[in-house]
């Protein structure tokens, strides 16, 4: 089964991003804030990171940078709710996918899913 870290500190998102992967049979874990993020990942090594761009203790664009420290290969995929330039190129500096929250339906994850290099399901 593949894991799916989400790191998202508004209570709701995280809860509707859960509950959409888990009824896909993913075995999800989450975080609150960046510093928690980074311990989860390190504990479970996650295929897909959702991970919030701005959160409390450790922003999201830090958390990635020390992922790639102990685990190259998980795919992360940024989610915000706030839409800068600034953020996206931080984020693609990265080399990561940059998407808003407000436009991460499910169709669009289905569409990442079944790309060639995007998180194969078992």
């Amino acid at each position: 089964m593949r894991t799916i870290l989400i790191s998202e500190d508004e209570p709701d998102a995280q809860e509707s991003l859960k509950n959409i992967l888990k009824a896909k049979d993913y075995a999800v874990y989450t975080a609150k804030d960046g510093a928690e993020a980074i311990d989860v990942a390190k504990e479970i090594n996650p295929d897909l990171v959702l991970l919030d761009i701005r959160m409390p203790k450790v922003d999201g664009l830090e958390v990635a940078r020390e992922g790639r420290k102990f685990n190259s290969q998980t795919k992360i995929i940024f989610i915000t709710a706030f839409q800068s330039p600034e953020l996206v190129k931080e984020a693609l500096k990265t080399e990561l996918l940059a998407v808003s929250l407000e436009h991460l339906l499910w169709e669009r994850f289905q569409y990442y899913h079944s790309e060639d290099d995007a998180l194969p399901h078992k």
